[in-house]
C-alpha cells in the first residue's frame, strides 16, 4: 500500500467507524489482524470483550421483514468449516477472530517464487492437508479426483462432515 492508499484507508475506516484515527494507523497496525483488533478494542467496551452474541433477534441498525415467532423458529443442528491453522469448527473460528489470528502467511521461495511469476504478492492463505482427499470413499476414480478443483474436494469433505455429525 502506498502513502495515498494509507491515507484513503484511514479516512474510509474513520468514516465507517465514526472514529478519529491516527495518521500513522497503517504503520502502527501493519496487518489485517492487528488493525481489526485495534478497531474492535477501540469501539467495544473492555468489559464486553470475549462476550459473544450469536444470532441476536435484532441487529442494531438493521431490521427484518420476517416476524420472529416460535412457529417459524429455525434450529441449526450442525455447522462445519475449514480454515488455516487447523480450524474446523465455529467455536475455534470465533476464538481465532477474537485473538486476532492472522490466516495469511508469507510463502517460502521453495514453495512459491513470486519473481518467476512476475513479482507481486508473497502472502497466501493456505489450508492444511489440501491434498488429503479420499476419492475412493466418494467413489471417484483417481483420474477424476486429480482433475477436480481442490475447492470441490473440500466441499465434499465438509459436506460429509456435516451429514455424519448432524
Amino acid at each position: 500500500i502506498d502513502s495515498l492508499g494509507a491515507v484513503e484507508l484511514r479516512q474510509a475506516l474513520a468514516a465507517r467507524f465514526d472514529m478519529v484515527l491516527p495518521p500513522t494507523l497503517i504503520f502502527d497496525y501493519p496487518s489485517i489482524g492487528a488493525l481489526a483488533k485495534f478497531l474492535y478494542e477501540s469501539k467495544v467496551p473492555a468489559e464486553s470483550h470475549g462476550v459473544q452474541k450469536i444470532f441476536p433477534q435484532r441487529l442494531e441498525g438493521h431490521s427484518t421483514d420476517i416476524p420472529m415467532s416460535e412457529s417459524h423458529a429455525v434450529e441449526i443442528s450442525c455447522i462445519a468449516c475449514e480454515y488455516p491453522r487447523g480450524i474446523t469448527n465455529l467455536s475455534d473460528l470465533v476464538k481465532a477472530f477474537l485473538r486476532g489470528v492472522e490466516f495469511q502467511e508469507i510463502m517460502s521461495n521453495e514453495r512459491f517464487d513470486p519473481e518467476t511469476l512476475g513479482g507481486g504478492v508473497r502472502t497466501a492463505t493456505i489450508l492444511d492437508d489440501i491434498d488429503a482427499f479420499d476419492a475412493e470413499m466418494f467413489r471417484i476414480v483417481d483420474a477424476e479426483a486429480v482433475a477436480m478443483d481442490p475447492q470441490q474436494r473440500k466441499l465434499l469433505d465438509i459436506s460429509l462432515r456435516i451429514l455424519t455429525s448432524s
